[in-house]
């Protein structure tokens, strides 16, 4: 399953994912290609863009197909004391 959420602060949506290998992903919830919503198909291991049928991979974020140009800008998900945590990505946990 997936939630949307956003970060105290901020206004940019984001998609918290659970997948079918018991892992947690964290994406931007807006297409790299023209901003539209984008929305995980559970079971699928894809996250969609029905705007102009993007596809990217759930578990990475890069493109599957369609005409978005680079994969999703993504959080690191962190499990603590059975507690979720996102972080931005730094070069040393990328």
């Amino acid at each position: 399953g997936a939630i949307s959420f956003v970060i105290e602060g901020s206004s940019i949506p984001y998609l918290l994912i659970y997948l079918e290998d018991g892992s947690f992903k964290a994406y931007e919830q807006k297409c790299t290609h023209l901003s539209c919503s984008v929305y995980y198909k559970p079971g699928s291991g894809q996250i969609l863009c029905p705007c102009h049928n993007g596809y990217f991979n759930a578990s990475d974020g890069s493109v599957f197909s369609g005409p978005p140009p680079r994969k999703l800008p993504h959080l690191k998900v962190i499990v603590k004391d059975e507690k979720l945590f996102v972080t931005a990505p730094t070069k040393e946990n990328v």
